[in-house]
């Protein structure tokens, strides 16, 4: 079945992943659904900027400077061209990292279920790859 972006509530979300036996809830209070896999995202559906956005939160331990964590995301925004990465402080003020991907569904488009979870299984893999980035950095390899 194919859906419109209006029709990507998170509940709507969170049925199309459990359904394809991926783990997925709808966050309370919220249009997010959360997948559960080797990197925990967020996904939610914003109609009026017609995008999917994906979101990966990483949040470092108390002796992981700033300075860290922009390291960190200038190198993610050099090398992963799809996914971006933002720095800032939780309200404890502990350093986090967002990385988000945004994919675009025009209003007369649609998309399927089954694209949804390759695409959800695509960003998960670029995810992935900045473990990899993390290590060159900070385990120098």
């Amino acid at each position: 079945m194919d859906f419109k972006l209006h029709q990507l509530s998170g509940s709507n979300l969170t049925s199309i992943f459990n359904n394809a036996y991926i783990e997925a809830e709808t966050v309370k209070d919220t249009e997010f659904c959360a997948i559960n896999g080797e990197r925990n995202m967020l996904l939610i559906a914003h109609s009026e900027q017609n995008i999917l956005q994906y979101q990966n939160w990483i949040y470092f331990s108390k002796d992981f400077t700033e300075e860290d964590a922009n390291r960190f995301a200038k190198e993610i925004n050099e090398k992963m061209i799809m996914l971006k990465a933002y720095v800032s402080n939780t309200e404890d003020g502990e350093i986090c990292l967002a990385i988000k991907y945004n994919h675009v569904i025009l209003e007369h488009e649609s998309i399927s279920g089954k694209t949804l979870v390759k695409l959800t299984r695509m960003v998960e893999r670029h995810l992935l790859f900045t473990n990899q980035i993390y290590d060159e950095i900070f385990l120098k390899r």
